[in-house]
Formats: structure tokens, C-alpha cells, sequence
């Protein structure tokens, strides 16, 4: 988790830049959150988060970083996918590790195996969790959070089913 923090103006560039354009109180939505590092950037900079976060030891080192950051109340963590649809099922790891990433959700259905680290991983040799997942434009409508003005998406191959289910969130 410490590698996230020294990376944060190195890989991805832009988003830093990005996150400080955010005008106090609007609304934030990290999809792909990790373990919260632009999340906890945005809290900090006073922007209302939520990020969500499927992967469970992510999850629960994205919650500690809103408890030592002291953002309760401005960041809010769910442990759950962003599809285009509700569904349960299940997250295929990478790797079962903090601030792991290219976790595949439900049946993989745009390949069988996946390449991880220059390696072919048969998705059924891989650990995995259970997992559900809602839509964005669900979550908005049962007023679960308000309307996004700012979303960022890191999902590892799994963006069009994301932004699938945020067709009727204003600016997508």
C-alpha cells in the first residue's frame, strides 16, 4: 500500500490535476477505489466521496486510510462492484494481497484465463471471494448517494459494464 502513496503523481498523471479542479461539497464517485488513494485525496481536498471496492482486503485498507485520515463523514467505503446491473457473484483475484489489482468480476465472460504479470492464470486457479454488485444509476435512484459531479472508473478491463450502468447519471 505504501508503493500507491509514492506513485500518486506518477501513475496517472492526470488525475491528480483532475481531483484538484473538484469545488468543495461536490460529489465524488471513485470506481475501482483500491485502497483509497484518490479517494483519500479527494476527502482531503473536501470533496464527499464514495468509493467502492470489491476486492476485501483493499476494502478493508481503504477504511483504515479514511480512519487515520480522520475523513468519517466525507469519504464513505462500499465493498461491492459497480456493473450494469445488480447481480451476486463472484470475484476472481489476481492475487490475494493488499493494493492487488486485475481482479476479474463475475463469470469473466470477455476471456476464460486472464495475463497477470506476463503470466497466462487459469481463471479457476485463482483465489477468489464472493462478490455483489449495483449499477451507479441504481445506487443514485435509491438515493444511496446523490448525483456524482465528478466519477473516476479503474476497473481492469470491466469499464463498459461500469459506464453501462451509469447511463442515466447526468454528464455520462
Amino acid at each position: 500500500p505504501h508503493s500507491r502513496a509514492r506513485t500518486l503523481l506518477d501513475k496517472e498523471p492526470l488525475t491528480v490535476p483532475w481531483v484538484n479542479t473538484f469545488k468543495p461539497d461536490e460529489v465524488f464517485v471513485d470506481i475501482g477505489a483500491n485502497v483509497g488513494t484518490y479517494a483519500i485525496y479527494g476527502g482531503i481536498i473536501g470533496a464527499r466521496v464514495f468509493a467502492f471496492e470489491p476486492e476485501a482486503l483493499n476494502y478493508a485498507e481503504l477504511n483504515k486510510n479514511i480512519f487515520v485520515n480522520d475523513l468519517h463523514g466525507r469519504v464513505t467505503a462500499y465493498c461491492m462492484a459497480i456493473s450494469d446491473q445488480a447481480d451476486v457473484s463472484v470475484l476472481h483475484l489476481s492475487a490475494f494481497v493488499i493494493a492487488g489489482s486485475h481482479h476479474d468480476f463475475q463469470d469473466n465472460w470477455w476471456e476464460a484465463d486472464r495475463n497477470i504479470g506476463g503470466r497466462l492464470i487459469k481463471r479457476d486457479a485463482r483465489p477468489q471471494q464472493g462478490c455483489v454488485s449495483y449499477s451507479l444509476d441504481e445506487l443514485v435512484a435509491k438515493q444511496v448517494l446523490p448525483q456524482p459531479n465528478h466519477i473516476k472508473i479503474d476497473v481492469d478491463g470491466f469499464e463498459n459494464k461500469a459506464v453501462g450502468g451509469a447511463k442515466a447519471v447526468q454528464g455520462l
